[in-house]
């Protein structure tokens, strides 16, 4: 199936799902139950407190927007300050960013990531940007590339940290990829900023996965 096949069809799901959910919903109410279906419950952790401390877990961080990531580096910074992971993986992103007048350049999106992570208290040795190979379903593919990095390190724990709106999707592509169950997976939900059409545009993209990346995965179907 193409990808311009799939975006069709992705827009097609998101006026269907938009038309099925809002049926007489007041807006508050309709972002309410949008954000509920998108976020995974049962292993969200909560507060700080449910994660236990080790030295053999790991923090990764799944791509954003600047301000987005932001959120995500701050509560990390706050989580491995407690002593809750000693390692941060971060999703290696090309090309540059905002103007950094200390180096009278712009930064490369890494490094951005590192000076904010510096802020935050992370130490540069603690810290690993990972290279995920390119694809159109780029959450799985970080899940694959990811979960693979963490069995060949020995890490026992590995702690997802993304926007609350994407934990299910999240969840559901890193724990196919742990079918052997040697990694111990947590989610910790940000929360971000996220309009109406982010939701719907998430709703879709779940949709997409449950429907046509979960189901062609376990016949063993890479997309």
């Amino acid at each position: 199936m193409s990808p311009d096949i799939i975006r069709r069809i992705s827009v097609a799901l998101i006026l269907l799902q938009a038309l099925f959910l809002s049926g007489g919903c007041k807006t508050g109410i309709f972002r309410e139950q949008l954000a509920r279906k998108l976020s995974h419950h049962q292993h969200l952790v909560e507060g700080p407190e449910m994660l236990p401390s080790d030295s053999l877990n790991a923090f990764y961080v799944l791509g954003g927007n600047q301000d987005n990531l932001k959120l995500k580096i701050k509560e990390v910074g706050r989580l491995y300050t407690e002593g809750k992971a000693r390692k941060v993986l971060f999703l290696h992103r090309r090309g540059i960013t905002e103007y950094a007048p200390k180096l009278e350049r712009n930064y490369t999106n890494d490094e951005w990531a590192t000076e904010y992570l510096e802020r935050e208290g992370i130490a540069a040795g603690d810290l690993e940007f990972i290279v995920v190979p390119s694809a159109f379903f780029s959450t799985f593919a970080e899940a694959r590339a990811v979960s693979s990095l963490a069995r060949s390190r020995g890490f026992q724990r590995l702690i997802l940290v993304t926007s609350r709106h994407h934990t299910a999707r999240t969840w559901g592509s890193f724990s196919r990829c742990n079918h052997d169950n040697r990694l111990d997976l947590y989610i910790y939900g940000v929360e971000a900023k996220t309009g109406t059409f982010e939701l719907l545009v998430e709703l879709q993209k779940l949709s997409v996965y449950r429907l046509l990346v979960f189901p062609l995965d376990r016949l063993g179907i890479r997309l």
